[in-house]
């Protein structure tokens, strides 16, 4: 009996034993301690929020500064335009006449000036001409001579007036096909110089034909080679005046209240940092059939010759402006988490990162409803390293 009491008793006081144990843990361990576990968590979440960089390591990145502040948006049109010549600054030199080509004075890229030499051909049709308006020349000279003889003979009344009229007519008609002549050269732009130079030769060149440019520019093409029989048609040279340019652009219905002439835009090349400004000149009466969409050319000053005619460029055409409480550069906005968030340097001269809300944006500024104070010291540039490193900082704290 005394056996049975001692076992029992045993199995009680251990049964006792492990409920105290069982107890004591749940009251003193950290893993059933609330306040404890919800303090760590907080930490935690806490270092996932900020990013440890130094200033010198944020130079390194790239990373940039500035203040969030009031700013002024303005909604834009941005479309597309390419780079073309006017039509009435274009030139396609064609020799006019027949010949070889003797001397071919310019190469693309040269300038020329309006009435410079540009080429030189012998042509058989030029001495002909040249010859035709020469033989006329002497006839009107001979003519003349004989009215002014005729005309004293008829006033001494040694010839009768008949005569005299005769010799007025034959002068006239002589003087008429002169000129014809005459216009024949200037029609193929012969100049008085050239006409007074071969007139007054004893043995002047015929064939000689100059040709000259007819505007001031710069040549864009050449077709023209020593040697070679040009015809009356060819094209030899291209001139163009790359000072003024136009910019053909289109832009949808929706837009066609906005773009009217006289309307300012910015145009921006791939090649250049800078914008260009250029004017609306023209909007076509005639919309495209296929999009709907409205032509526009735009006038574009190129005294230095910096736009290249074929470029594409963009053409971004400003709408009023107004002011918005506070926003910063887009560039600043990253998307983490699907939110969009800054970040910011704190007291502590850490990157913290912040969920905003945004409101009404441009091309360089979006407005920020909530998340950040004015004044905020917000990183700009490079962003999205900072974003890699905020990923990479939580993943490490997963691990």
């Amino acid at each position: 009996m005394k056996f049975f009491y001692f076992i029992f008793g045993f199995i009680v006081g251990g049964l006792f034993l492990l409920s105290t144990h069982s107890i004591w843990n749940d009251r003193f361990s950290l893993k059933g301690n609330p306040s404890d576990n919800e303090l760590l968590a907080h930490n935690d979440h806490e270092e996932e929020e900020h990013i440890h960089l130094s200033p010198e390591e944020t130079f390194k990145l790239g990373v940039t500064f500035e203040k969030a502040e009031p700013q002024y948006l303005g909604k834009a049109i941005v479309t597309r335009g390419k780079v073309i010549l006017p039509g009435n600054h274009l030139a396609h030199i064609v020799p006019s006449i027949t010949g070889i080509a003797v001397g071919a004075l310019k190469n693309i890229g040269d300038p020329v000036y309006e009435g410079e030499v540009i080429a030189i051909i012998e042509s058989q049709e030029m001495a002909e001409l040249k010859a035709e308006f020469l033989a006329k020349l002497k006839k009107e000279e001979l003519t003349y001579t004989s009215l002014v003889r005729e005309r004293n003979l008829f006033d001494k009344q040694i010839v009768s007036e008949n005569e005299y009229l005769n010799a007025l007519l034959n002068y006239e008609e002589a003087k008429i096909q002169r000129e014809l002549a005459l216009q024949k050269l200037k029609a193929y732009n012969v100049t008085d110089e050239e006409i007074a130079y071969f007139s007054q030769e004893s043995n002047p060149n015929l064939r000689r034909f100059e040709i000259r440019s007819p505007m001031n520019g710069t040549i864009i093409h050449r077709h023209i080679t020593l040697g070679e029989f040009l015809e009356s048609t060819s094209s030899i040279y291209e001139i163009a005046n790359l000072n003024l340019l136009w910019i053909e652009t289109t832009f949808s219905l929706n837009d066609l209240n906005h773009i009217k002439i006289g309307e300012e835009a910015d145009v921006y090349f791939p090649y250049q940092k800078e914008a260009h400004k250029a004017q609306v000149i023209r909007v076509s009466p005639v919309l495209e059939e296929e999009n709907l969409s409205a032509v526009a050319i735009l006038a574009l000053s190129n005294e230095n010759e910096s736009v290249k005619v074929g470029t594409f460029g963009k053409v971004v055409f400003q709408e009023e402006k107004f002011q918005v409480p506070l926003a910063v550069s887009c560039s600043a906005i990253q998307t983490i988490d699907g939110k969009p968030c800054l970040f910011i340097k704190n007291e502590e001269a850490l990157l913290e990162k912040k969920v905003i809300q945004t409101g009404r944006s441009d091309e360089n500024y979006v407005e920020i409803l909530s998340g950040i104070e004015a004044g905020a010291d917000i990183a700009t540039g490079n962003t999205f390293i900072l974003k890699a490193e905020l990923g990479k900082h939580e993943a490490e704290h997963e691990h």
